[in-house]
C-alpha cells in the first residue's frame, strides 16, 4: 500500500523497512527504491533496510539466533534514522 507509506513519510521524513529476507533484488529493495524515488531530496535519513544477512539460512538454533530479524534489530534501525 504505497499511498499509506507514502503519507506516513512525508510526514516524517525518514523510512525503515524490514521484510525477513535477502535485501538483494528483493521486495524490501522495492519498496525502499518507490519510497526513495517519492521522496528524493525531502528525506531526513537514507531509507534504512533490515533484512536478513547476505548468506545461507543456519541450521543450528545458535546460529539462528544471529541470523534472523528480530524486534531490538528494527528499534535499532529507527534509532538511527532518528
Amino acid at each position: 500500500d504505497f499511498e499509506t507509506v507514502n503519507q506516513s513519510v512525508a510526514k516524517t521524513k525518514r523510512a525503515v523497512v524490514s521484510i525477513a529476507e535477502w535485501s538483494f533484488a528483493s521486495v524490501s529493495a522495492s519498496v525502499a527504491k518507490g519510497i526513495y524515488d517519492a521522496h528524493y531530496g525531502k528525506l531526513k535519513a537514507p531509507v534504512r533496510l533490515v533484512t536478513l544477512p547476505d548468506c545461507p539460512a543456519p541450521a543450528s538454533k545458535s546460529l539462528e539466533d544471529a541470523y534472523y530479524v528480530y524486534a531490538k534489530d528494527i528499534i535499532k534501525a529507527v534509532k538511527e534514522v532518528l
